[in-house]
This record gives structure tokens, sequence and C-alpha cells, in this order.
């Protein structure tokens, strides 16, 4: 178990970076918000603490901006993108 919590650090970075790379290559702002809850879940990593803790930070996280921020967030630029058009 000591093993994996020296690990998951690494992971939880990993995850941070591949959701950003996803995020650039993507024309939504869906993975930016998995990003931030991995970044989150990175911090709580280095205090080693149990593997159900971090994934439930995780999950809680992610969550909330995605329900949350995220769905305003698209509105916002779903606004934006019509007000664009609309200009001559």
């Amino acid at each position: 178990m000591e093993q994996l919590l020296n690990i998951l650090p690494w992971i939880w970075g990993t995850i941070v970076v591949a959701t950003i790379v996803i995020e650039l290559f993507l024309n939504d702002i869906d993975a930016i918000w998995f990003s931030i809850g991995a970044l989150m879940t990175l911090v709580v990593s280095l205090f080693k603490v149990h593997i159900c803790i971090q994934l439930s930070v995780f999950v809680a996280i992610t969550s909330i901006l995605l329900f949350t921020v995220g769905r305003r967030a698209k509105r916002l630029l779903m606004i934006k993108n019509i007000l664009k058009v609309r200009q001559p």
C-alpha cells in the first residue's frame, strides 16, 4: 500500500497533463474540469491519504465543477458565438 501511495501523485500528475492536452484539441471546455479535479487530488495525494479519499475528492470536485461552472461556461460560450454570428 505504501508503494501505491508513493506512485499516486505521479498518476494524478499524468492525468492533469493528459486532460490539459485533450482540452487543447477539443473545441469544448469539458476536459478542463477533470484537469482541475486531478490537480486538487494531486495536492491531496501528497499528504499520503488513502486512495478512497483521493478518488472521492476527484469525483466530488470534478462533479461540482462540471455540473455548476461547466454548464454556465458552456452557456456563455454559446451566447458569445451567437453574438459573433449576428455581427455584420
